[in-house]
């Protein structure tokens, strides 16, 4: 199956060759990162096409071909593979069609005015770089800290002009593929997103209501019944209860519990613990996942200063991150802030993709190498969950019970995240 994929910035289109990708077990291929890949690594045609660009100038169509020729020759593509957003040029669609048989030319038809409010409704911030948007979060200023603010890219002439651009360039290519009889549109409302970011913001809103009733002397078995009403009255399903015999609708774990505590009647709150929430939440078919450590009373300013740096490990994991980044480079950076603190991150527990799944591909690790692993897809979601331990991040396990070998205190924070072209939108946040 060889596609081509063409949609306006905002239609959805990551989220839909994320879905291609999977059903076919075939790679999705952009020119963007072809170019950059052959740049980094030095080729011959990536020389020829920088000079271009630091010259300011496109680089040719037949330049982007070879590129695209030699990516096309490699062992993934037997089975097919998705273009993405190429060919944008009627001399680039005919083009490629002499080196080439396309079998099916996806087009994401999306109104205008969907796309002005999505990416107008975009704000970003200023010092870790996460986007959030004011349709499901309304505060100013990020949980870092930072401010938040809207981008000259994503004010309203921008985006109108930017969409009005693409129209223009991409229509001769649609009605090339309408006339050859392989065009299918599909109404690009971008559905999966939007369900994603309310099972998002139930998770968001789920936490927030919790933190208010942290306090000594409840017990953890009151917390998950006041969660899972809470997510019922919401039209969504705990995510965690039942899940492969998990017998609550959250994660509370406390001082050296890492993750997967189960609540308990008799398990009452004492202060100067801290405990983790972790809760996930299924909407529609998607699901959203995120944890906090929230702090019981008086605690002492060791664990405070735990609780702090895994936070900042998550606000520093996503920094610079977009599609294009490696899935090493989450690892390395929460490495980097843990261990800079003196503290150790666990090993054997790690995030995950999360979709119409809790637990997707792929597993990612918060340690590692910056530049190793996958490339991330524009529409990739993601639980992006720093686990740091204060003493040794070696772990004992007794069930569902995962504790520091040591005994000394854990901390987690945990948002899911969606992957975009310049940047990640955290979707668990109010």
């Amino acid at each position: 199956m060889k596609l081509v994929l063409i949609g306006a910035p905002g239609s959805g289109k990551g989220t839909l060759a994320k879905g291609l990708i999977k059903e076919f077990n075939i790679p999705s291929i952009s020119t963007g990162d072809l170019l950059r890949e052959n740049i980094a690594q030095g080729t011959e045609l990536g020389k020829t096409a920088k000079k271009y660009m630091d010259e300011g100038k496109l680089v040719p169509t037949e330049l982007v071909l070879g590129l695209l020729k030699e990516r096309l020759a490699q062992d993934d593509t037997k089975n097919g593979y998705i273009l993405d957003g190429f060919p944008r040029s009627i001399e680039q669609a005919e083009l490629l069609d002499q080196m080439i048989d396309v079998d099916v030319c996806l087009y994401l038809d999306v109104e205008k005015q969907v796309i002005l409010d999505r990416i107008m409704g975009r704000r970003t911030c200023k010092e870790c770089g996460a986007i959030y948007n004011t349709n499901t979060y309304s505060k100013s200023t990020c949980e870092c800290g930072g401010e938040l603010f809207v981008r000259n890219d994503d004010n309203p002439e921008t985006v109108s002009n930017r969409f009005d651009t693409y129209t223009k360039q991409t229509g001769p290519v649609i009605n090339f593929y309408k006339n050859k009889g392989i065009l299918k549109t599909v109404k690009g409302q971008n559905k999966a997103e939007e369900t994603l970011a309310v099972a998002g913001k139930i998770v968001a809103e789920t936490l927030d209501l919790i933190e208010k009733y942290i306090k000594p002397g409840i017990s953890t078995f009151e917390l998950d019944k006041i969660a899972h009403d809470y997510i019922i009255s919401r039209g969504a399903k705990p995510s965690f209860l039942h899940y492969q015999g998990y017998p609550a609708s959250i994660c509370a774990s406390i001082d050296d519990v890492v993750v997967h505590g189960i609540p308990k009647k008799n398990q009452i709150l004492q202060d100067g613990q801290i405990i983790g929430i972790d809760v996930g939440a299924v909407k529609d078919g998607y699901h959203g996942d995120a944890a906090r450590t929230f702090l019981v009373g008086n605690v002492s300013e060791e664990k405070k200063k735990l609780v702090q740096v895994t936070k900042e490990c998550f606000f520093e994991a996503i920094k610079g991150l977009k599609e294009g980044s490696r899935l090493g480079d989450i690892g390395a950076r929460v490495q980097r802030h843990a261990e800079k603190h003196g503290y150790s991150v666990v090993r054997v527990m790690v995030g995950h993709g999360i979709g119409t799944k809790m637990h997707e591909d792929p597993q990612i690790p918060n340690f590692g190498t910056e530049g190793t692993g996958i490339k991330l897809k524009a529409g990739n979601t993601l639980a992006i969950e720093p686990m740091i331990n204060m003493g040794s991040y070696e772990l004992k396990l007794n069930g569902w019970d995962a504790r520091t070998i040591d005994g000394q205190p854990s901390a987690h924070y945990e948002n899911t995240v969606l992957i975009c072209s310049d940047g990640v939108e955290i979707l668990t946040k109010i």
